[in-house]
């Protein structure tokens, strides 16, 4: 029965598409180093003067990946990411090569606008909302609930989630950082396309499809998915608490042998 039991977490594991895998697996591990003191939270942050005059890169991508202090509220938003992040790349996005080219423009734009216009210093959160944002628009008539008690369709979650922050007297840049990256990125590839004379503009660079499996264009237009629900998705379980969708972990278990 144990190894059933671990070959089933294993199989979850692996079952994880990719690059939310690697997105989600590098947040819990860079969280982890932090909490046990392997690597301080000073050496993660954003710091533009430091990455350009003391050429530590590395923060670019840590200031994404740090999700904050071991507490409830960070292993919430860690499976909230990983919920919806997964969501996105499994049934919005024909190729992974795709999906990997939506995590670089969210992570250049989320980065640019915070390093030019805010004070924020750790932006997992920022681009976790963001994720948010590009699924709400692309499936904008499904319903959630907040609090359990307030009701709204998808597309004016990211407001109402402001609005919330503007009444708990929240940090605001945040989530105008993760409006308008999801935006910039919902426009370019969803709207702008649609208009006359439109044209993608974010293509996929032909060293990703190969670094992916070679994948090949496929034989068929891609849908309007910004009008479709995802498939055999429970609205039911699009609930808020304290602002922030409550990830239902039960249909992922099940398909796993682990329900």
């Amino acid at each position: 029965m144990e190894r059933a039991g671990e070959a089933g977490w294993v199989r979850m594991y692996t079952n994880i598409p990719m690059v939310t895998r690697i997105f989600t697996t590098a947040s819990v591990l860079v969280t982890l180093a932090s909490h046990f003191e392997f690597v301080s939270p000073f050496d993660l942050y954003l710091n533009p003067y430091v990455i350009l005059h003391r050429h530590q890169y590395w923060r670019i991508l840590t200031a994404f990946l740090f999700a904050g202090q071991i507490s409830f509220g960070t292993v919430f938003n860690l499976v909230f990411m990983y919920r919806y992040s997964r969501i996105l790349e499994e049934h919005s996005f024909q190729r992974t090569s795709d999906y990997c080219v939506m995590v670089i423009f969210l992570i250049v734009v989320v980065f640019g606008l915070s390093a030019a216009f805010t004070d924020l210093i750790f932006l997992n959160n920022a681009f976790t909302h963001a994720i948010l944002y590009i699924w709400c628009r692309r499936n904008p008539m499904t319903r959630v609930v907040i609090l359990g008690v307030m009701s709204f369709s998808a597309n004016f979650v990211p407001f109402v989630l402001f609005g919330l922050t503007l009444l708990t007297g929240g940090p605001m840049s945040s989530d105008l950082v993760s409006i308008a990256a999801g935006h910039a990125y919902y426009f370019l590839e969803d709207v702008f396309p649609q208009q006359e004379g439109g044209f993608r503009i974010l293509k996929t660079p032909n060293f990703l499809r190969v670094l992916f499996e070679n994948e090949v264009e496929p034989s068929q237009p891609q849908q309007n998915i910004a009008e479709e629900n995802i498939e055999g998705q429970d609205v039911n379980n699009n609930n808020l608490i304290d602002g922030r969708l409550a990830p239902d972990m039960h249909p992922l278990l099940a398909e796993n042998g682990l329900g």
